[in-house]
């Protein structure tokens, strides 16, 4: 008989018919959790838009992560901050805030008019709460 270590107590044999219902019942419930994850991520790729915005330098990147989730677009899975910059280039007071957008339909793949409509809602939403404006 094969044997097999356990968690505890050692090895022990493998009985032939026991053994192979509960290594059956357990892919079982692996496909079945594979399969509830796919469903709700869905097999559509992932649109990824990168986007600067100029927001007064008092105004904390967190208010912007925190205001998002309420009024994004439907299809924006996540959003995060990926580089604060200050210095040369930039309007005086002003700071850039980088987020790094991740965009998914369920069903389908997204057009690059629906990930650029997403992108341009998120801004819309940045100016009108923080009078954000994208940076160029």
């Amino acid at each position: 008989m094969a044997k097999v270590t356990a968690a505890k107590g050692g090895a022990r044999p493998l009985s032939r018919v026991g053994d192979a219902d509960l290594v059956e019942r357990r892919r079982a419930q692996i496909v079945e959790a594979a399969t509830r994850l796919v469903a709700r991520q869905g097999f559509a790729k992932t649109v990824v838009r990168d986007i600067a915005v100029l927001v007064d330098e008092k105004v904390p990147a967190q208010a912007l992560l925190d205001a998002i989730p309420a009024e994004k677009p439907a299809i924006v899975r996540s959003v995060r901050l990926f580089n604060l910059y200050r210095g040369a280039g930039l309007p005086g007071g002003k700071k850039s805030l980088a987020f790094r957008v991740v965009m998914q339909h369920t069903e389908r793949t997204l057009t690059d008019a629906e990930a650029d409509a997403a992108r341009d809602a998120l801004v819309a939403l940045l100016g009108r709460k923080f009078s954000a404006t994208l940076r160029r």
